[in-house]
């Protein structure tokens, strides 16, 4: 006769907290690091995708922890792995990225973010979008010296960059004074500094969404190189609405200039014609 089988043991599992919730996601506190060290490694190898979405799996579950952890030096880091990304830099992705850490992951743009940008815009010869960034790091606060002294860069890099910085200076100062200048007592630089804009974490990045819009039009394909060319003034023109647009709401009221807007229209037009 067969043996008798054992009674049926009923096991209580443990009570689920409220805030453990089994489908919520959330990594626990001794896999978290383990979830950083892949992200991180997935950035050095290249792996730009899956790191994106480690990043964005951590940032959704532990908000609060990737406040904390999730500093500007973290989105430096893929900033960086898309402007040396191989076999060519994925620009728009990095572009993407810094125009979201405001508006998105509260953490405004430092110095070093600034310098990966200019300085992977002029290995890529492309001085226009360089000086563009410049100008962007001036309204931010950050001066061309500020640059110059940026631990993140080489000797090589700084040499680059005073290149572009000498696209900001004003022709005048491309040419011999025929008459000697009084010397001021103040001393000044060779490079022109934009004045810092106020409450930029809130702020639209106009430059910078230039640059993309720039970016979009060169990638478009089956266009002749009249259309495309027409395609870049249009987003300039664009673009120079916007700006005139957000300058303007910060005048006075009698110094709005209506009529400007019909002449660059005009202006517009006439490019088409």
């Amino acid at each position: 006769m067969a043996d008798k089988l054992d009674p049926i043991r009923i096991i209580r599992l443990p009570n689920v907290q409220s805030h453990e919730s089994r489908d919520s996601g959330k990594v626990s506190d001794h896999q978290l690091p383990e979830q950083l060290a892949v992200m991180y490694a997935c950035l050095n190898t290249g792996d730009m995708d899956r790191a994106r979405r480690i990043f964005i799996t951590l940032h959704k579950n532990n908000p609060d922890d990737m406040l904390v952890l999730g500093d500007i030096r973290m989105h430096n880091s893929f900033i960086e792995s898309y402007m040396n990304a191989s076999p060519s830099p994925r620009t728009k992705e990095a572009l993407k990225w810094f125009e979201l850490l405001s508006s998105k992951y509260s953490v405004k743009p430092d110095l070093t973010s600034f310098a990966i940008l200019i300085r992977g815009f002029i290995k890529m010869d492309s001085m226009h979008l360089a000086k563009v960034m410049m100008i962007e790091m001036q309204r931010a606060g950050f001066t061309v010296e500020d640059l110059r002294g940026c631990p993140d860069l080489q000797v090589e890099d700084v040499k680059m960059i005073d290149t572009v910085a000498r696209l900001l200076m004003p022709v005048s100062a491309h040419i011999a004074p025929l008459t000697p200048e009084p010397i001021s007592s103040e001393p000044s630089s060779e490079f022109v500094e934009v004045n810092p804009v106020k409450n930029f974490n809130n702020e639209t990045v106009i430059g910078v969404k230039l640059m993309r819009n720039t970016l979009d039009a060169l990638n478009l394909k089956n266009l002749t190189h009249f259309e495309r060319q027409q395609k870049l003034e249009e987003k300039s023109y664009q673009a120079a609405l916007d700006r005139m647009e957000y300058e303007r709401t910060n005048m006075p009221d009698q110094l709005n200039v209506q009529p400007l807007r019909t002449y660059l229209w005009r202006w517009h037009q006439e490019l088409k014609a």
